[in-house]
């Protein structure tokens, strides 16, 4: 899923007054560069750092995004953690997220 394929929810969130901000990962969407999940979560910190100010901010995940929103919320200071259709088991997301995270060469 990308940007273009969740407009409804994001635009439906903002109308409702949440200031909001999304990124297609490396080399999806919009977003130029090859994919690669151990860039995910560095980039997802970087645009963390330069948008977050004073404000509660909500991290949300949907997918592959659960590991990476994840990661941010277990480095930053989050007012809450939404993850939507996650990956189906601990199993299944750690290796991802460990990767993301540097943990592992997988």
């Amino acid at each position: 899923m990308t940007i273009d394929d969740s407009q409804s929810l994001y635009r439906n969130l903002a109308v409702r007054g949440a200031d909001i901000t999304v990124f297609d990962y490396r080399g999806y969407g919009f977003s130029t560069g090859k994919a690669d999940v151990k860039d995910f979560c560095p980039d997802a910190m970087d645009l963390y750092d330069k948008v977050v100010r004073d404000s509660p901010v909500v991290v949300f995940g949907f997918s592959m995004g659960t590991a990476i929103a994840n990661c941010v919320s277990s480095r930053r200071k989050v007012a809450a953690l939404i993850l939507a259709g996650t990956i189906a088991s601990a199993q299944e997301e750690f290796p991802v997220f460990a990767h993301a995270s540097g943990f592992s060469n997988r």
